[in-house]
Protein backbone atom coordinates (compact mmCIF):
# COMPACT_ATOMS: atom_id res chain seq x y z
CA UNK A 1 0.00 0.00 0.00
CA UNK A 2 2.58 2.65 1.07
CA UNK A 3 5.26 3.05 -1.90
CA UNK A 4 8.91 3.66 -1.63
CA UNK A 5 10.28 7.11 -1.71
CA UNK A 6 13.74 7.79 -2.05
CA UNK A 7 15.66 10.45 0.14
CA UNK A 8 18.11 12.74 0.21
CA UNK A 9 20.40 10.59 2.03
CA UNK A 10 19.62 7.36 0.06
CA UNK A 11 17.62 5.82 2.42
CA UNK A 12 13.90 4.80 0.91
CA UNK A 13 11.07 5.08 3.15
CA UNK A 14 7.66 4.52 2.64
CA UNK A 15 5.28 7.92 3.40
CA UNK A 16 3.98 5.57 6.28
CA UNK A 17 7.96 5.97 8.06
CA UNK A 18 8.36 9.44 6.63
CA UNK A 19 4.88 10.78 7.75
CA UNK A 20 5.34 11.33 11.74
CA UNK A 21 8.98 13.09 10.86
CA UNK A 22 7.73 15.17 8.32
CA UNK A 23 4.60 16.66 10.39
CA UNK A 24 7.46 17.35 13.31
CA UNK A 25 9.63 19.08 11.32
CA UNK A 26 6.57 21.36 9.14
CA UNK A 27 5.46 22.13 12.92
CA UNK A 28 8.81 23.41 13.79
CA UNK A 29 9.01 25.15 10.52
CA UNK A 30 5.52 26.73 10.90
CA UNK A 31 6.56 27.40 14.55
CA UNK A 32 9.29 29.74 13.29
CA UNK A 33 8.39 30.70 10.34
CA UNK A 34 5.22 32.53 11.42
CA UNK A 35 6.10 34.54 14.26
CA UNK A 36 8.84 35.82 11.70
CA UNK A 37 6.40 36.61 9.61
CA UNK A 38 3.89 38.80 11.68
CA UNK A 39 6.81 41.00 12.78
CA UNK A 40 8.22 41.78 9.16
CA UNK A 41 4.47 42.25 8.65
CA UNK A 42 4.02 44.82 11.24
CA UNK A 43 7.22 46.40 10.66
CA UNK A 44 6.11 47.19 6.72
CA UNK A 45 3.02 48.25 7.70
CA UNK A 46 4.93 50.57 10.38
CA UNK A 47 6.92 51.94 7.79
CA UNK A 48 4.38 52.17 5.77
CA UNK A 49 2.22 54.64 8.03
CA UNK A 50 5.31 56.74 8.30
CA UNK A 51 5.74 57.51 4.63
CA UNK A 52 2.30 58.27 4.43
CA UNK A 53 2.37 60.92 6.95
CA UNK A 54 5.48 62.13 5.77
CA UNK A 55 3.82 62.72 2.26
CA UNK A 56 0.43 64.22 4.13
CA UNK A 57 2.80 66.81 6.16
Amino acid sequence: MWRRLPLANGYGGSLEEIGPYGIRVMQALLDRLVPLLLQQLIRDYDNWVQQKCEFSS
